[in-house]
């Protein structure tokens, strides 16, 4: 899931993208807002106020798009919001206040609080929420990152860094700097995990803990209120 919830941020940016040349060209792509405004000989087009571009399953919306022709890049500004339902059963949002897509190097760039929310709408639990100060996405070389505040959620588990690597041909998650940890709250028990480095294979579901790895478990006993704490700690050779 961590995978689709990543990748369909290009994907909505890709639709984005194209948004003047696709609603002049008919293509299936519809497109309104308050204003419009067209410059540099119609190389340039201009959406303003309660943007909305919809297609199929997928809507976008924004307080103001810009899209440049000659420099194969668009600006959406103002609260930011991609909603994607083409996945059987699931639901991608996603957040910010600033997303920029420059088509010529394929990079995608979302700040402004950028935030990623996957829901199975069968099971909510199973959703999973990603933030941070900037997410970085590269198409071509089919990676991104989240830097700055980096959160991760999922049911009873939140991860926590300052920087989040993401390979989607190893389909692995890298979380770094900023002292990485993992943190698991339940009924039974409360846990924390650090370590210098958190590597997450996501198909494999296995998680790899490397530097100065340390774990905190507070076992929860039922009818007593003691609980009782585990402290390890290693460090890498």
């Amino acid at each position: 899931m961590r995978k689709k919830a990543i990748l369909l941020i290009i994907l909505l940016m890709l639709l984005i993208a194209g948004v003047a040349r696709a609603a002049n060209k008919n293509k299936g792509y519809i497109v309104t807002s308050d204003r419009m405004e067209v410059a540099k000989k119609g190389r340039a087009a201009v959406f303003i106020g309660n943007v909305k571009l919809t297609k199929e399953d997928v809507t976008v919306m924004s307080d103001r798009m810009e899209s440049h022709e000659e420099e194969d890049f668009l600006l959406a500004t103002g609260s930011v919001h991609g909603v994607d339902f083409s996945g059987e059963g699931e639901k991608t949002e996603v957040f910010c206040e600033r997303a920029e897509y420059n088509r010529d190097v394929s990079m995608g760039v979302f700040t402004g609080k950028p935030r990623v929310v996957k829901t199975d709408v069968e099971d909510e639990s199973e959703s999973i929420d990603i933030s941070g100060d900037r997410i970085e996405m590269f198409k071509e070389e089919k990676r991104g990152s989240v830097k700055g505040n980096v959160v991760v959620k999922q049911g009873d588990i939140s991860a926590a860094s300052d920087l989040l690597d993401y390979d989607s041909e190893l389909d692995r998650i890298i979380l770094s700097k900023g002292e990485p940890i993992i943190h698991q709250s339940s009924e039974d028990v409360e846990a924390e995990y650090t370590a210098g480095r958190i590597t997450m294979l996501v198909d494999d579901k296995v998680i790899v803990f490397e530097d100065k790895f340390r774990a905190c478990i507070y076992m929860k006993e039922e009818g007593d209120t003691e609980e009782i704490q585990v402290d390890m700690e290693t460090e890498q050779d």
